[in-house]
């Protein structure tokens, strides 16, 4: 098997989360616009540069998706970004799976690629790869393993609906902060935006 073939297989999907109606911003998030372009549609040529497939979970039936993405919608309705996780990775082809979410304007791909590059070391074989942030997690720009599809049904059918309480029984792998404050210092790559005020802030920003 070649390096090229071995990445395809192991992890060269990524998902990302634009599904629900945000009541800070007032509208969805899957609209918010960045130099006149989608933030969606930016993180999506953003990701395809690195990915062979990129996967969008969307329960809007009047959403324009990107060019050279697959559109999919939750299959377990009513459980926030933990059911959009569940159907980006039962579309995706990798075991593991970027999962990022439509309002995070700063992905940052040298650290994506260095995550990528310690799921390709010999022997590694975890659950979500994710990143340290002081006694927390953040569950975004993280990879997934299509492992978790079973567990995340079986949680939900349980009662159970947060994305956090879920992670904290699956025994997450983390990168330590100091490790990820190389490629951001400032923590920028895991802002999202959540309100009017923090979408203009951004703007003003740039």
């Amino acid at each position: 098997m070649t390096r090229g073939e071995w990445i395809m297989r192991r992890a060269d999907s990524a998902i990302i989360l634009a599904g629900g109606k945000s009541s800070r911003m007032g509208f969805d998030k899957n609209q918010l616009v960045i130099d006149g372009v989608r933030l969606v549609d930016i993180l999506s040529t953003a990701l395809l540069s690195l990915f062979a497939e990129v996967i969008l979970v969307n329960n809007s039936p009047d959403f324009s998706p990107p060019d050279g993405v697959l559109v999919v919608s939750d299959e377990l309705s009513g459980m926030g970004p933990l059911g959009g996780i569940h159907a980006g990775l039962k579309a995706a082809h990798s075991q593991y799976c970027l999962v990022t979410a439509c309002d995070m304007p700063n992905i940052n791909l040298d650290y994506v690629k260095f995550m990528r590059e310690l799921l390709l070391e010999p022997g590694m074989d975890v659950t979500v790869l994710a990143t340290r942030y002081r006694p927390h997690m953040e569950p975004f720009t993280a990879f997934y393993s299509r492992n978790l599809i079973r567990p995340i049904e079986d949680y939900c059918r349980g009662g159970g609906r947060g994305l956090n309480a879920f992670l904290s029984k699956q025994g997450v792998t983390l990168i330590e902060e100091c490790v990820a404050r190389r490629f951001s210092p400032e923590w920028s790559m895991f802002a999202n935006l959540n309100t009017p005020e923090e979408h203009r802030q951004y703007l003003l920003s740039r």
